[in-house]
């Protein structure tokens, strides 16, 4: 239990830099294919197809920065689920920065043999 608590905690802190990088191929690939999420007061996204295009036309918008805070985390049966505290900041080309504290929740399983994140919420 406690190597798959820490293997979940890599991916969370990892999907974080990889937003940052604004890479898509490693986003996609730290994703179930039923991934559902919910991200503020946005109708929720899910499938990973639809996820994909999300970041795609958010990437647009301009640089994204995280501070990432664990304060959660289980295991039930086969599923991991880590909580915390996001400070998101977003800094468009050329205008000032904006930032947005949030509480987020990811659930996360197995899928083909690899922990991906399966389950994602950022609510204020």
């Amino acid at each position: 239990m406690e190597e798959l608590l820490a293997e979940a905690k890599t991916l969370v802190m990892q999907y974080d830099d990889y937003v940052q990088e604004q890479n898509l191929a490693a986003i996609m690939a730290s994703l179930c294919e039923d991934d559902h999420f919910e991200i503020l007061q946005r109708s929720p996204i899910t499938g990973k197809e639809t996820i994909g295009e999300f970041y795609e036309s958010n990437f647009s918008e301009g640089g994204f920065s995280f501070k990432v805070e664990i304060t959660d985390e289980k295991t039930v049966s086969d599923i991991v689920f880590i909580g915390g505290v996001m400070n998101r900041i977003h800094t468009p080309e050329g205008q000032s920065s904006e930032s947005i504290k949030m509480n987020f929740s990811f659930a996360l399983k197995k899928e083909d043999g690899r922990l991906k994140i399966w389950q994602c919420r950022f609510a204020h």
